[in-house]
């Protein structure tokens, strides 16, 4: 049951001690759905990676996790090698464009507590199988399997040492501070060694841009001077007080 006078009155604001009438109160901005976030990162001319783009992208990720003095059938070879590893770690929220040969990723912060749970997960998963088996026949897959992870380690730390000048080698260490952030902006990746990357990281800066929503916050960490210069030119900037990671406000 309704009191006097909550009819007509109702909806059009409360009364304010001077007789006039308040409007109502602003509306929460809502974010987009996935559904929006993907159309409109078409429209800056990136696609979403489905199930038919998975060997293709990977094939991109792995060439690019290559170091930079590899040419011709040395640098097929080590894409090739590298490639099962970028099959299986292709994860969500990962755009491509140019025929798959240019891919980033745009996802969510991962906690360090999600990370935990996935590999504790993997190792409940993984005990019951090897629980039965001779233990030579183990020793001998985990061998092989460390091994391959250990030559894939290599080849990363030696494509990251090459973004950085031996003055930078020699310094501090570029660590992100614990800033937190809407999206996480991962590594442009491109299939072709001679691509132009300035051009990759305005198109993917461009994907930011129209994925992120109002009042979001895309995160990326620099490798070195010259990416987080990059960065800033396309209009990332430097938390105070960091070094190393840049953030780029979404829209208002």
């Amino acid at each position: 049951m309704t009191g006097p006078g909550a009819g007509a009155g109702a909806g059009t604001g409360a009364s304010t001690r001077s007789g006039g009438t308040a409007g109502p109160p602003p509306s929460p901005r809502v974010p987009p759905t996935r559904d929006e976030r993907r159309a409109a990162a078409a429209t800056a001319g990136w696609l979403p990676v489905r199930a038919g783009d998975l060997a293709g992208v990977a094939w991109t990720l792995a060439a690019d996790g290559v170091p930079r003095g590899a040419r011709g059938a040395v640098r097929t070879a080590l894409t090739a090698w590298c490639w099962p590893a970028r099959v299986l770690t292709v994860g969500r929220n990962r755009y491509h464009r140019d025929d798959r040969r240019t891919t980033v990723s745009l996802s969510r912060t991962i906690s360090p507590g999600v990370a935990i749970a996935v590999a504790a997960a993997v190792w409940l998963l993984f005990r019951p199988l090897v629980r039965g088996m001779p233990p030579v026949p183990v020793f001998v897959v985990m061998g092989a399997l460390y091994g391959y992870l250990l030559t894939l380690a290599v080849l990363q730390w030696l494509r990251n040492r090459a973004e950085r000048t031996p003055e930078e080698r020699r310094g501090l260490f570029r660590i992100a501070p614990q800033v937190r952030t809407t999206w996480w902006l991962g590594r442009v990746a491109l299939r072709d060694p001679g691509a132009d990357r300035a051009a990759a990281l305005a198109d993917a800066t461009a994907l930011c841009r129209a994925v992120a929503g109002p009042g979001e916050t895309v995160g990326a960490v620099a490798a070195s001077d010259r990416q987080q210069a990059e960065l800033e030119a396309e209009g990332f900037r430097e938390p105070r007080g960091s070094k190393g990671m840049v953030i780029l406000t979404g829209s208002a």
